[in-house]
């Protein structure tokens, strides 16, 4: 061969110029590995930090708004959010880097990173208001006396439970690809959209609509710009709604300079804390919580392995366990410095990559939250923009995460998901009662454990029925989902193994009641609702076998989950707003 010198094959040259090829990715600069600052960098930016402010301040606000101090809400968990925004936004502008010089391209782009915006609010709803009330006394006249003490107690308490929960999204990195395969995936994400149904969309449009004059301008800017795609003129929709807020709420005289100066006291250096000691010490506090702990983790591990597949969808192809362990290792880093919220991957990385980022706005993102929240800038944000011009961004992840779920699940499981949505709305039913009875009668609602089925028992079969129901609600939402899904399916022997799991969780309290036990006395539900599980098993193995012998029709044929079972089309989840995950945020105007 031509120009070959004879000593050489080709295949040995070839091999020469790749490992040529090779040493020289190896010898880039790994912060050279991709470009810098591109213009496409600015528009995620502005996206990821727009929709993470808003979820923080809302979250950081509700806490405000039910006596936790600004000591604690401005000086440990805000510097959480911080340092676990930055070091998750790091970690994955890292990965992204690693991956550019492993493959030699330079058109890749990093995963958007952030807070698990369901997960937080379940927390909040869940976890830590019923721990913080059910610590605070009260005087003669009704007053709260012990706010500091409860609220200390409480994050002590929401910490734990975020160490916890970024645990087992770790352990799931180890086998969350094989829990997806045996749980459908419209059950997990179920469970999901049912905290976005009952936490993000109905509990804060309640608070909109106290407001109305100031709040449906904002609820309606968003919808437009995120569901009917109006552009305005190149300004992201969720800046402008925090625009459109600023100049209703200081001209409607909804904020006041006084509520500024008042905010602009908490603008000062906080070093934050590092509280291991305290997580391992409250860790015993989080035991009753691990029924909505485990589900949340699970969830997060989903939506990651599902952002993973859509980035790959886009011509980047990351690792799914070293994703799904950034979350949980960033999830515990919030945990240790003080946030009680977790952390995830989401959605926005093909979106982002159509703009043109690559990896400089992950940085920038870290920057900010780390000057916001160790400064607590976060405060006079507070004073500035109305929470009412914030609420409608969770309107929207409330409807969206509800979407998604629709988006990959057959028609004939629609179902399956309005009766998972059920228990998570019951269980924000009974927080609502426990509210009115507290406004009433705050001083007797301190000496009632409204952790006691007894309790709501007492107050007749509708108040029992919310307890039991709304209690634990994730674990119920996918035991029950799934036993529909199973049915309309009819496959009997898969409906009778998750009624069977829905009678081990309800006797040992992972189901139908708040604390963990082994539920076996004459008054206890958990060993009726076992029986009653069991039964159910006992009628679908019967089916089965009836099944089995012809007698009855045969399962319906498995396909795909994306595929629509009535004109089987494939759902298209590469479009300019792609779904199927936990965190949908990311619906940039100009994509």
């Amino acid at each position: 061969m031509d120009g070959v010198p004879p000593h050489h094959s080709y295949a040995t040259l070839v091999r020469n110029a790749d490992q040529n090829n090779d040493d020289l990715r190896r010898s880039r600069s790994l912060f050279f590995s991709l470009p810098w600052f591109q213009k496409g960098d600015i528009d995620a930016y502005t996206a990821v930090t727009s929709n993470n402010m808003a979820t923080m301040l809302v979250c950081l606000q509700t806490l405000l708004s039910v006596g936790f101090p600004s000591e604690i809400v401005y000086g440990k968990i805000s510097p959480g959010i911080g340092m676990s925004m930055a070091f998750g936004s790091i970690f994955y502008m890292f990965q992204a880097l690693f991956y550019a010089r492993s493959s030699g391209r330079t058109d890749i782009c990093a995963q958007p990173f952030g807070i698990n915006t369901p997960g937080a609010f379940a927390f909040i709803s869940s976890i830590i208001l019923p721990v913080y009330l059910k610590k605070l006394e009260y005087d003669d006249n009704n007053n709260p006396i012990n706010t500091a003490e409860a609220a200390e107690f409480a994050w002590k308490v929401g910490v734990a439970a975020n160490f916890v929960q970024g645990a087992v999204e770790v352990a799931f990195a180890l086998i969350g690809p094989q829990i997806q395969r045996g749980v459908p995936i419209v059950a997990l994400l179920t469970s999901l959209a049912s905290i976005g149904f009952a936490f993000l969309l109905t509990g804060p449009m309640l608070d909109e609509f106290a407001k109305p004059m100031l709040s449906l301008v904002c609820i309606f800017i968003v919808f437009l710009g995120y569901f009917s795609g109006i552009k305005w003129g190149g300004v992201p929709t969720s800046v402008l709604v925090m625009v459109v807020g600023v100049v209703i709420g200081w001209g409607g005289a909804y904020l006041t300079p006084d509520n500024l100066k008042n905010e602009l006291k908490n603008v000062k250096g906080y070093p934050g804390e590092f509280v291991i000691v305290d997580i391992f010490q409250h860790a015993g506090e989080v035991t009753p919580y691990i029924g909505l702990i485990i589900p949340v983790g699970l969830t997060v591990a989903v939506g990651t392995i599902q952002c993973v597949e859509l980035a790959r969808i886009a011509g980047d192809e990351y690792n799914i366990r070293w994703s799904m362990l950034g979350d949980g290792i960033a999830t515990m880093v919030a945990a240790c410095f003080g946030s009680v919220f977790g952390m995830t991957v989401f959605i926005g990385h093909p979106a982002f990559k159509a703009m043109g980022a690559r990896v400089t706005y992950n940085a920038l993102t870290a920057v900010t939250f780390l000057i916001v929240c160790y400064t607590g800038l976060s405060s006079v944000i507070l004073g500035v923009v109305p929470i009412e011009s914030l609420n409608p961004i969770l309107l929207f992840v409330g409807i969206i995460v509800c979407c998604d779920t629709l988006n990959i699940t057959p028609k004939r499981h629609f179902p399956a998901f309005i009766l998972g949505l059920v228990p998570a709305v019951v269980n924000w039913t009974a927080q609502q009662a426990e509210a009115v009875l507290r406004a009433a009668d705050s001083e007797k609602a301190s000496r009632i454990d409204f952790q006691d089925p007894d309790q709501w028992r007492a107050w007749g079969p509708t108040m029992h029925g919310l307890f039991l129901l709304g209690s634990n609600y994730l674990v119920t939402s996918i035991v029950l989902c799934c036993m529909m899904i199973f049915i309309i399916d009819k496959r009997w022997d898969m409906a009778a193994f998750w009624s069977l799991i829905g009678g081990v969780c309800s006797i040992f309290g992972l189901m139908h009641n708040i604390k963990l036990g082994f539920w076996v006395k004459r008054k206890n539900f958990g060993w009726r609702f076992c029986v009653a599980y069991a039964s159910c098993a006992i009628l679908f193995m019967c089916l089965h076998l009836a099944q089995r012998y012809n007698l009855i029709a045969p399962p319906r044929e498995k396909d795909d989950k994306f595929l629509d079972p009535d004109n089987d089309d494939l759902i298209d989840v590469t479009d300019e707003k792609p779904s199927i995950t936990a965190d949908h945020k990311f619906y940039d105007d100009d994509v």
